[in-house]
């Protein structure tokens, strides 16, 4: 692993916080995006379905 770190330590803030940064953009938008979608679903249209 430590051949990927290119020239970085592995207590490195700036890596650290940008890590956290992605994880708290991504992470949001993996639980909003399909609970948006599921909310726009008709219930009787779903279960005809079934």
């Amino acid at each position: 692993m430590s051949d990927l770190q290119h020239g970085t330590s592995a207590a490195d803030p700036l890596s650290l916080l940008a890590a956290i940064m992605l994880l708290a953009l991504i992470a949001p938008l993996a639980t909003i995006i399909p609970a948006w979608r599921a909310s726009r679903a008709q219930p009787m249209v779903s279960l005809q379905y079934e």
